[in-house]
């Protein structure tokens, strides 16, 4: 046991390669196999899971969750349910394996409320929330957030908890946005704000409520607010060097924002699009390529340049297809087919 033990620690131990560190886990492993013990190996196997994941070993990582969990139920160990299910749930989820992931964290949900583990509880709330707001059930998803920030409030103030809670306000802001409660939208961006600014590290936390903040005003065509509210992040010091993707997606927003103006300035809003676009290409992000160029698309179209706007239009479904987010291909192809239509129709 004390080989096992030894070996444990080494593979936790983050001055080794994560390379060095699953060879040391793959001998405990070894070890707790030849005592014959379930409970030695699923506590090694718990640990070698980690390694798998750090490494980026998905397959293994997978297989040996599987057997974790099967062992986990031979035992009856509740804990190590609770951690395998989570894990095959956040495996999932990162894959957008989404009917999985729920299935899975449906079934860690269950056992942390059998243990009264209300961190584990909120985790689970959050993330089940989160997959609802991608699959569109929007109501479903906001009762599991106002249960899930119940649970947060309930425990002691840490960085871990506000940044949870940050987390947990600004999904149930999306989630107004897209149920077009604009102003309800905004009161939970307010209140995400207003728990950024009591982290410690909630510097970007509270950029990104104020650009979210923009984005309902926008909707709401308070278009004046919108621009200040953009204008107060993109002004923040060295965001472009720092957040190159995030400043990038707050221009082309910026950008777009203004070509609301009755008395907008065509040039400097393309000039602005174009710095965006030219961040963009530099880092490579395909998202915040996507968002320019659909919001650039969108200002041709717009200014009547159709040639230029179906060239956008084209390249931001290229990109689409280049990720695995099937609601952005969604939007993307639905703007082609919208601007299509529009130009034939003149």
């Amino acid at each position: 046991l004390d080989s096992i033990f030894h070996l444990r620690e080494l593979s936790q131990d983050v001055n080794y390669s994560i390379n060095d560190r699953v060879t040391f886990a793959e001998r405990a492993i070894k070890l707790s196999h030849d005592l014959q013990q379930d409970s030695v190996i699923l506590k090694s196997g718990r640990i070698l899971s980690l390694a798998y994941y750090e490494s980026g070993k998905d397959s293994l990582y997978l297989k040996l969750n599987y057997a974790n969990l099967n062992l986990a139920r031979n035992l009856k160990d509740s804990l190590s349910l609770e951690v395998v299910n989570s894990n095959l749930g956040s495996f999932f989820h990162e894959k957008e394996l989404n009917d999985s992931a729920y299935y899975y964290y449906s079934r860690a949900l269950k056992l942390y409320d059998k243990s009264d583990n209300n961190v584990g509880k909120a985790r689970m709330l959050l993330n089940i929330a989160d997959i609802q707001e991608t699959e569109k059930d929007y109501i479903g998803a906001e009762e599991n957030v106002v249960a899930a920030i119940k649970l947060v409030n309930s425990l002691e103030t840490s960085e871990v908890n506000l940044n949870r809670l940050w987390i947990l306000h600004n999904l149930i802001g999306i989630i107004s946005l897209k149920l077009k409660n604009y102003d309800k939208a905004i009161e939970y961006h307010d209140n995400a704000q207003a728990i950024a600014k009591k982290m410690e590290f909630g510097y970007y936390n509270n950029l990104y409520s104020i650009n979210n903040k923009a984005i309902a005003y926008r909707y709401k065509n308070e278009i004046d607010k919108s621009i200040e509210l953009y204008e107060q992040v993109i002004t923040e010091d060295s965001l472009d060097v720092y957040d190159s993707s995030f400043y990038a997606i707050t221009l082309g927003n910026l950008a777009y924002t203004k070509s609301f103006k009755p008395d907008r300035d065509i040039e400097a809003i393309k000039s602005m699009f174009i710095r965006a676009k030219s961040i963009s290409d530099t880092i490579d992000d395909p998202l915040v390529k996507l968002g320019v160029a659909i919001d650039f698309s969108r200002f041709y179209l717009d200014t009547k340049q159709f040639d230029s706007a179906r060239y956008y239009a084209t390249n931001s479904y290229k990109i689409s297809n280049e990720i695995s987010n099937n609601e952005l291909k969604l939007e993307s192809l639905l703007f082609l087919y919208e601007l299509i239509e529009n130009i034939e129709s003149k």
